[in-house]
C-alpha cells in the first residue's frame, strides 16, 4: 500500500551520519506537478532575486504542519519559512510523495512561500515520507515531510435491504475493508534523553477487529511502546530516546495488521541542540615566564537533563600548556596554564570551549606574560645622540591614554619614552592601582613599556583613573592613564 522506500534511506542514514541514498523513482503520476513546482519555484526566485544574492549554500525550510492528511480529490497547503533569503537560483521538487499526488509553490515574499498538495481523485490510500526537494547548483537539502492519502471509499449496496433490528457490529457485507492509521501530530521536537508521546487513530470503515501495532527504526538504545496494543479505536506511542543520542531527526514506522488488512505511518521524533552555559570568573589572567596562572569557568547543560560538558583550549602561544579539571565538567572547573621561560611577554588571546554533541560555545580570555608583576618597574631606554644645546632628560607619551576594559578583564597601555640629550639612566616606574586591582609590565621594545592593570569583578562600571609616576635622580616625569570599566 505503501511505498516506503525513501523512508528506509532516510532512516538507515540515521543517526549514524551515512549518505541519505534514495532510489530512484519514475514519476508515472503527477509529472506535470512535479515540473509546475520545478517552475514555479524557479520562476519566482529568478525573478524576485538579484544578481548578488546566487550564493551556492542552500537556505532550511520550515514546514507548517510538518504532517498532512490529505483526501482523495482535494488539496492542502502548507506554509514554507525560508531561513534566509532564497538564491536566484533555487529550485524545487518532490520526492517520495504517495502515488497519485503532485505539489505546486507559490511565493509571497523572499522567504514565505506556500506549498500546495493535490491528492487526484484515484490517489489510494498510503501514508509516505516524503520531501520537499531545494537544490541551489549542485547542493539540495532534502526537507522530510509525512503525507498522508485518505482514499474515498464508495460502498457497494448490500443484496439485501438491511434489517430494522440494530446489528451487534457494524456491517461489512459489500465492503472492502479499509485501515488508516492517523497520528495526531506526525512530528515532535524534544532533547536528548526526553520522552515523547504520539497519539494514534485506527480509522476504519465498519469493522472491529483489534489492531496489532509495531514499530521499525528505533534507533539502539531508544524505548518504545504503544499503551494499547492491539487497539481498537485509538492509543498512545511513548518514545523515550537515548541522553547520549546525537541531535537530528529520527523517523519512525508504525506498522499496523489486522486479519489480511494492513497500513502504515510514520511519525518524526526531532532531537533539538543542547543549550550549554559557559561563563568565565576570571577572564584574564597574568602570569610571568616560566609560573602557571588559573581561569575559572562554570560549564553546564542549561537544559535539564544536568548533562556534562567537555572543555577545551585553543589559541595560547607555544610553550604554554592547560591543564582542566574537572573535564567533562558540570559547574565550576579550573583551567591552569604553565608558561616556559621561553615565552615572550604580550598579552595572548585564546579561547576557552565548552562542546556537547556537536555544539560549541566559546568565551575569549586573555593571558598576560609579564617580565614583572607589582606596582614597580625599572627601565633602561636606548639613547638617541645628543643634540647640542639640548637638556639632559625623558619624557613620557601614549598613543591612547584612555582605554575600555570588562570588570574581570584588562586593559594595557604602550608607554612610549623619549631620552634627550643623550639620555642612559635607569628609570624607576610605579603606580598605585585602586584596592584589588593588578600592575604587569614589559618592555615591548626599546623605547616602549606595556603596563597592563588588571579590573576586579567588583569594580564599578565607571571611569578610573591611574597615575603612572616616574622618577630617575633628580628627574621626574607623570603620565595619566585612564581605564573604564565596562
Amino acid at each position: 500500500m505503501t511505498d516506503v522506500n525513501a523512508y528506509s534511506a532516510y532512516r538507515q542514514a540515521q543517526p549514524t551520519g551515512m549518505r541519505v541514498r534514495l532510489r530512484r523513482r519514475r514519476w508515472t503520476v503527477g509529472l506535470a506537478g512535479l515540473s509546475a513546482i520545478a517552475v514555479g519555484v524557479a520562476g519566482v526566485l529568478v525573478n524576485g532575486g538579484s544578481p548578488a544574492s546566487a550564493a551556492t549554500s542552500v537556505p532550511n525550510a520550515t514546514l507548517s504542519p510538518q504532517g498532512v492528511s490529505v483526501t482523495a480529490g482535494s488539496s492542502v497547503d502548507i506554509a514554507v519559512r525560508l531561513s534566509s533569503s532564497r538564491p536566484s537560483k533555487l529550485t524545487g521538487s518532490l520526492r517520495g510523495q504517495p502515488a497519485g499526488v503532485t505539489g505546486t509553490i507559490s511565493c509571497a515574499s523572499s522567504r514565505d512561500c506556500v506549498l500546495q498538495l493535490v491528492a487526484s481523485p484515484t490517489a489510494p490510500e498510503a501514508t509516505n515520507l516524503t520531501y520537499l526537494v531545494l537544490r541551489n547548483g549542485s547542493r539540495l537539502r532534502l526537507v522530510p515531510l509525512a503525507v498522508h492519502v485518505e482514499s474515498r471509499v464508495t460502498p457497494t449496496p448490500p443484496t439485501t435491504p438491511p434489517s430494522t433490528t440494530p446489528p451487534t457490529s457494524p456491517p461489512t457485507t459489500g465492503v472492502t475493508r479499509t485501515l488508516s492509521i492517523r497520528p495526531e501530530t506526525f512530528s515532535a521536537t524534544t532533547r536528548p534523553g526526553s520522552r515523547t508521546t504520539f497519539v494514534i487513530n485506527l480509522i476504519r470503515n465498519g469493522w472491529t477487529d483489534p489492531v496489532a501495532l509495531t514499530l521499525e527504526g528505533l534507533p539502539p538504545g531508544w524505548r518504545a511502546a504503544f499503551v494499547q496494543n492491539p487497539a481498537s479505536a485509538s492509543t498512545t506511542l511513548v518514545v523515550d530516546s537515548s541522553v547520549d543520542s546525537r541531535t537530528g531527526e529520527y523517523p519512525l514506522r508504525i506498522i499496523g495488521r489486522a486479519g489480511g488488512t494492513s497500513a502504515e505511518s510514520v511519525v518524526i521524533v526531532r532531537l533539538r541542540p543542547p543549550e550549554i552555559s559557559l561563563t568565565l570568573t576570571t577572564p584574564g589572567a597574568s602570569v610571568a615566564p616560566g609560573g602557571a596562572t588559573r581561569f575559572v569557568v562554570n560549564a553546564r547543560s542549561s537544559d535539564d537533563s544536568g548533562r556534562p560538558v567537555t572543555l577545551r583550549v585553543e589559541g595560547l602561544p607555544t610553550g604554554a600548556t592547560p591543564t582542566i579539571l574537572p573535564n567533562p565538567a558540570s559547574g565550576t572547573a579550573n583551567v591552569d596554564v604553565t608558561v616556559l621561560g621561553t615565552v615572550a611577554p604580550g598579552n595572548y588571546g585564546f579561547q576557552i570551549v565548552a562542546a556537547l554533541d556537536g555544539v560549541d560555545v566559546r568565551l575569549a580570555a586573555v593571558l598576560t606574560v609579564a617580565t614583572q608583576s607589582g606596582a614597580t618597574f625599572q627601565f633602561t631606554p636606548t639613547p638617541v645622540a645628543a643634540v647640542p644645546g639640548q637638556s639632559r632628560g625623558y619624557g613620557l607619551a601614549v598613543a591612547n591614554g584612555a582605554v575600555n576594559a570588562p570588570a574581570g578583564g584588562f586593559a594595557s597601555f604602550d608607554v612610549t619614552v623619549s631620552p634627550t640629550g643623550g639620555f642612559t639612566d635607569l628609570i624607576n616606574m610605579s603606580v598605585s592601582p585602586p584596592s584589588g586591582w593588578t600592575v604587569s609590565w614589559f618592555g615591548v621594545s626599546p623605547n616602549v613599556v606595556r603596563v597592563t592593570v588588571g579590573v576586579p569583578l567588583s569594580a564599578p562600571k565607571t571611569a578610573t583613573s591611574i597615575q603612572l609616576l616616574t622618577s630617575s635622580g633628580t628627574l621626574s616625569a607623570s603620565l595619566g592613564l585612564t581605564v573604564n570599566v565596562t
